[in-house]
């Protein structure tokens, strides 16, 4: 199985490479990085949010996992464990850096399905699960 690239809203092309999709992968995007991966030529396989950061409509071609504004997780949190739930093990995060990297990385570092190790890679991220 390859692995799960998961972008976040705030992407805008960096480590563009290192998130490159192969046969195998998976990508999702986190609620508004549907807006951001279709910026940059990316067709997700998933779109997963409460949609407060983009539109619906935006989406409306693509599978999408509908949650609610009010919830216990992050639209992050629920990508990793949806990309978990399909077998993946290996995780690629993309963009949401700045003042949401306070939210995404202990997010991936301390996942609680231990093991799990979480390294930056510039821009982006890679974890394990």
């Amino acid at each position: 199985m390859g692995k799960c690239i998961i972008i976040a809203p705030l992407y805008r092309g960096e480590e563009r490479d290192w998130l490159r999709r192969d046969e195998g992968d998976m990508l999702i995007c986190a609620d508004g990085g549907y807006d951001a991966a279709v910026a940059q030529g990316m067709r997700p396989d998933l779109v997963v949010g409460d949609f407060d950061s983009m539109q619906e409509d935006h989406a409306q071609d693509e599978q999408i996992l509908r949650l609610p504004r009010l919830k216990d997780d992050t639209d992050m949190v629920v990508c990793l464990q949806e990309g978990r739930r399909r077998g993946y093990r290996v995780f690629r995060i993309g963009g949401g850096w700045g003042d949401a990297s306070t939210t995404r990385w202990p997010t991936c570092s301390a996942w609680p399905t231990a093991p799990c190790g979480a390294r930056r890679h510039g821009c982006a991220m890679h974890t394990t699960a």
